[in-house]
């Protein structure tokens, strides 16, 4: 653009030089023709000269002008030409850069998609962890809870086997009995609740792990807890909350397996209260 300014500027030059030449040519002419009054032959000569020379500057004129259309016309045209290039370059950039932010948009969208699926995976482990520290304190509560219950119920078979039978005696005990029968029935219930949602549990990781692919290693409740003898899970159960004098640790399969060792315990319980209230009620009877 500067060297065709220049380029310019020069033709301008040139045409406004010619056109001074020519304006000093009608100058002179004047002043040959204002001296040279009284000459016409002299001035007849003079004015076929200054004709000739107009003639012959009309057609340099010309020509410089049409040299300069010309150059101009061509100079216009490499200068379209030129834009027209830099548009398309500039429109090819632009296109380019455009694709590249597209490109970088769409990594940036599928970074943010798989941070989300972790985000969301990291967010059900937790939940699932969560439900395993949930059922295994709640079992644990109703290890405790049943653990009172059985040292209460143990201290009344002490008081009622050092004391004589009464009737209200034996209808406390019978009421006894009952709520106990009542709430084995609900640690029952509340064993198959946690198997359900043990299973619940387990069936959720195994579709997430279908789904992700992945293997986390998390704490699952054992569905086949090992049996062990009433008498032994009772002792060892009272000897670890006597040494500890808390709750059990959680872990993955104490919660089942305390229920099940409870529910056996319970259960010879209830069939040792059973034979030991029979006892002293045919003892009283004869009396």
């Amino acid at each position: 653009m500067t060297s065709q300014a220049e380029r310019m500027a020069s033709l301008q030059m040139e045409l406004d030089e010619t056109r001074g030449q020519l304006t000093a040519s009608r100058a002179r002419l004047d002043r040959l023709n204002s001296d040279n009054s009284t000459l016409q032959t002299a001035l007849d000569k003079l004015t076929r000269d200054h004709e000739s020379a107009i003639k012959e500057l009309t057609a340099k004129i010309a020509q410089v002008e049409s040299e300069l259309t010309e150059a101009y016309e061509t100079r216009l045209s490499e200068l379209r030409s030129q834009h027209q290039r830099v548009s398309h370059e500039v429109r090819k950039d632009h296109e380019a850069q455009l694709r590249r932010l597209e490109i970088a948009l769409s990594e940036t969208s599928q970074v943010h998609a798989q941070k989300e699926a972790e985000l969301r995976k990291e967010l059900e482990q937790i939940r699932v962890q969560r439900d395993h520290i949930k059922v295994s304190l709640e079992a644990q509560l109703y290890v405790v809870e049943i653990d009172r219950l059985t040292r209460a119920l143990e201290a009344a078979e002490v008081k009622y086997m050092h004391r004589e039978s009464r009737p209200e005696d034996v209808e406390k005990m019978q009421r006894s009995e009952m709520e106990i029968e009542r709430r084995d029935r609900a640690i029952m219930a509340m064993t198959d609740e946690i198997n359900r949602l043990r299973l619940e549990v387990q069936s959720r990781e195994d579709s997430l792990h279908r789904l992700f692919g992945n293997r986390p290693v998390v704490g699952v409740l054992n569905p086949n807890p090992k049996k062990t003898t009433p008498l032994g899970s009772r002792n060892a159960l009272d000897s670890g909350f006597a040494r500890a004098g808390a709750l059990p640790p959680l872990s993955k399969t104490a919660s089942v397996e305390s229920v099940g060792s409870i529910r056996s315990v319970d259960a010879a319980n209830k069939n040792q209260r059973r034979a030991s209230s029979a006892r002293p009620l045919t003892a009283r009877n004869p009396s």
